[in-house]
């Protein structure tokens, strides 16, 4: 049986986004149980899928209430093969029989109403997809990291502001001239909305493949402790505090998956991070753009006329807020975002500066999952 203090230590996990440090923990068996609601409101409402442009109005209501009426019947029919009473009670556990309904159950209802094959292909490979999805965001405690990572983040808000006045000298420095060149103005208010965000997505992208190649040295370190009293001390103020984990520092090597687990905390909480600052820094460009961009000089700059959203008038003068202000803002802001990634990740002032309290935070969990482990053996 679990101590008390080993089962507050597994929650204390789960709130950490870290389940995957627990002691036999069976993703396979253990996720698409938890999120069961999720996944029955996703296969009852998946009848929609069978409604069509080409039927009439009753038509599409008769298939919907057709086909609520065939799900229900499908969920039955799997109660009463797994002995369940009653027959629409909701299953405590999900099994292969389960998963394979969810798949090709709400498929049967454009089959069946209408003769949809098509339909019935893109429900399944959708409904494939989803599972997928929920495993991974399920398995890997994504939400929970999240939250954490967010609680982390607003917890201190005049920390977060400290944080992004100390990056905002760095990044206008580099950035700050390129504001006010007419250059970007004209890139940046002629591109097409939907190219203009897949440049956004871009540079999110080289970030997050930036993070990931320096994890694997990351975790390494993170996860190497050079005395007993070293993983004593991080213990402290957590379920695993004032239990000593022996003689010698524990060796519990990490699992591959426990790895994965770690690594998206990682990347999660410093991209937290550098999202609030890179909003910080729009925000920055935002107000500047306003006090000092005049409407006269950014049409000479854009060539065309501007795409005003909002204008007051002070002192004499129009203060405008255009389109043309928020995509400049938002590039540099996407732009900066990068750079302080880079920066942040590989210079040891800024590193320190900005990165090494969320690093000591996993590092904790390290900790914490050696004592843990060893109170297991005991």
């Amino acid at each position: 049986m679990k101590t008390e203090s080993v089962a507050e230590t597994e929650r204390w996990f789960l709130r950490r986004g870290v389940p995957h440090l627990i002691a036999d923990y069976n993703a396979a068996e253990d996720v698409f149980t938890r999120v069961l609601p999720l996944l029955t409101a996703i296969f009852l409402f998946s009848m929609v899928g069978a409604l069509n442009d080409d039927f009439s109005l009753g038509e599409n209501i008769g298939v919907a209430v057709g086909g609520f009426g065939l799900l229900i019947a499908i969920w039955a029919g799997v109660n009463w093969m797994r002995g369940r009473r009653p027959l629409l009670a909701r299953p405590d556990r999900v099994g292969n029989l389960e998963l394979a309904v969810f798949i090709f159950g709400p498929a049967l209802v454009p089959i069946v109403f209408g003769g949809q094959f098509s339909t019935a292909g893109i429900t399944v490979v959708t409904n494939l997809l989803v599972l997928g999805v929920v495993y991974l965001g399920a398995s890997y405690g994504v939400l929970a990291i999240l939250s954490w990572a967010l609680r982390r983040l607003f917890s201190d808000v005049g920390g977060a502001l400290r944080i992004g006045m100390r990056a905002l000298p760095l990044l206008l420095l580099f950035n700050a001239f390129l504001f006010i060149n007419a250059e970007v103005w004209q890139v940046t208010s002629r591109i097409d909305v939907m190219l203009l965000l897949a440049a956004l997505g871009l540079f999110l992208l080289l970030g997050v493949v930036f993070l990931l190649s320096r994890l694997p040295g990351e975790i390494s370190e993170l996860a190497t402790f050079h005395s007993i009293d070293e993983v004593d001390r991080l213990c402290e103020g957590t379920p695993m505090a004032n239990r000593s984990s022996g003689a010698d520092v524990p060796d519990y090597p990490l699992s591959r998956r426990q790895r994965g687990n770690v690594g998206l905390v990682l990347v999660f909480s410093q991209g937290v991070l550098v999202l609030a600052v890179s909003v910080f820094i729009g925000l920055f460009f935002i107000v500047f753009g306003l006090l000092i961009m005049n409407v006269d000089t950014l049409v000479q700059w854009t060539e065309q006329p501007l795409n005003e959203l909002y204008s007051v008038s002070f002192r004499g003068d129009r203060i405008v807020l255009t389109e043309e202000l928020l995509r400049a803002a938002g590039f540099l802001a996407a732009f900066s975002g990068l750079y302080f990634t880079v920066n942040a990740a590989t210079e040891p002032t800024y590193r320190r500066e900005f990165f090494d309290g969320l690093l000591a935070e996993v590092r904790q969990s390290m900790a914490v999952r050696e004592a843990y482990l060893t109170a297991l053996e005991d």
